[in-house]
């Protein structure tokens, strides 16, 4: 892409399932009662959850190892999300709002409902995904911001108005990674490209679930025409956050890819193949159109993989 290019490709791909937690020692404070200098020790030093042994465990280069037992504070996920409201953490709205529903599918975290299959709360499953969420809810509602962004950018290529719903899951690499289920679609073949190989990202790509209109939107974006060059290709199973790498790019070359298109004046072509919508987009200049890559892009560069969209949005959180 050109030097003018919207989004820092690599980048968004280096920050996927990585997000800030700005707040995290203060999280820490609220929900395990942990004295102020040892949250900022344990949030500025990776601080290791043993969910299972009942330590927080990290290494102080000042103080060398050190450890913080889980037990302290509040017991229930349920008192503590009400705790990190009551800071200030995370806003009153989020408290009780049927819009929002937390998730963690694990069954070893879970609360589970009577078929044995995680429920889906107004608050996270855990405590530690309490203090996770309490430590980025701004970028949090950022994301959910840009969420409804991409579905405004995304009515011209839809067939019906769409009430956003969010549900935000939360869970841990170890279930990443032995998952067959994590929320993508394959399109085509998953063998390895060599690298220097140029197609289109998402012909061999990951597409995001449940949004026929991404899809219509990436389809008439790639009759505008030019290659780009493929994702540095493994296999889906040889690394799992591989298949959210490729999501990430997929997502940010193509909100470059559309603002390439708007600069160059090109209009969308053969859009009647694809159905019909709700607003004309037939020989419409893609300037006058929303990009709908760019909102999804910058949710990827908070650290949030959207994984699914309309009629919900589901955002994936990697507690690790």
């Amino acid at each position: 892409m050109s030097a003018g290019e919207l989004f820092d490709v690599e980048a968004i791909v280096a920050r996927t399932l990585e997000p800030t937690r700005a707040r995290l020692a203060d999280a820490l404070v609220c929900v395990l009662d942990m004295p102020e200098d040892l949250a900022t020790s344990a949030a500025q030093n990776d601080a290791q959850w043993d969910e299972r042994a009942g330590w927080l465990s990290w290494t102080d280069p000042a103080r060398g190892p050190l450890r913080y037992r889980l037990d302290r504070g509040h017991f229930e996920p349920a008192s503590a999300w009400e705790a990190v409201v009551s800071h200030g953490l995370v806003p009153e709205s989020w408290f009780d709002d049927s819009t929002r529903r937390f998730l963690t599918r694990s069954l070893d975290r879970a609360m589970i409902d009577r078929s044995m299959a995680p429920r889906r709360l107004p608050h996270p499953h855990t405590l530690r995904s309490c203090v996770l969420a309490a430590a980025d809810a701004p970028s949090m509602i950022a994301a959910e911001r840009l969420c409804v962004e991409a579905l405004a950018a995304l009515a011209p290529w839809s067939r019906a108005e769409v009430q956003p719903q969010f549900l935000w899951q939360f869970d841990n690499a170890a279930l990443f990674a032995r998952s067959t289920d994590i929320g993508f679609v394959l399109r085509g073949s998953d063998s390895p490209l060599p690298e220097e190989t140029e197609v289109d990202p998402w012909s061999l790509g990951y597409g995001v679930r449940a949004c026929a209109a991404l899809n219509r939107a990436a389809t008439v974006l790639r009759r505008v025409g030019g290659s780009v060059k493929a994702f540095p290709s493994r296999r889906p199973g040889e690394d799992w956050r591989a298949s959210f790498e490729r999501l990430a790019y997929s997502i940010a070359i193509d909100a470059n890819r559309w603002a390439a298109a708007a600069a160059n004046e090109a209009r969308v072509q053969n859009a009647t193949t694809l159905g019909s919508f709700l607003e004309p987009v037939e020989n419409v200049a893609f300037s006058s159109l929303p990009n709908p890559f760019a909102p999804l892009a910058e949710v990827f560069s908070l650290g949030f993989v959207v994984a699914a969209l309309t009629p919900l949005v589901h955002l994936v959180v990697c507690e690790d």
